[in-house]
């Protein structure tokens, strides 16, 4: 099962990072198989929104 850090953060009063958080789970005998950084991915990705659009003056 896949649990975001942020997620965990509405149950519980948790000011840990993700590693050690996945030390604790460990040391409870739960087991954390992985922890992905998903924000890496996105690292050059950017956002914007058009907000006018007007024709092109050659057209």
């Amino acid at each position: 099962m896949k649990v975001s850090h942020k997620w965990l953060k509405n149950y519980i009063e948790l000011e840990a990072e993700p590693e050690e958080v996945k030390e604790k789970l460990t040391m409870l005998g739960l087991e954390v198989e992985s922890v992905e950084y998903l924000g890496e991915k996105f690292k050059n990705f950017y956002v914007g929104e058009v907000l006018e659009v007007n024709k092109h003056p050659n057209d």
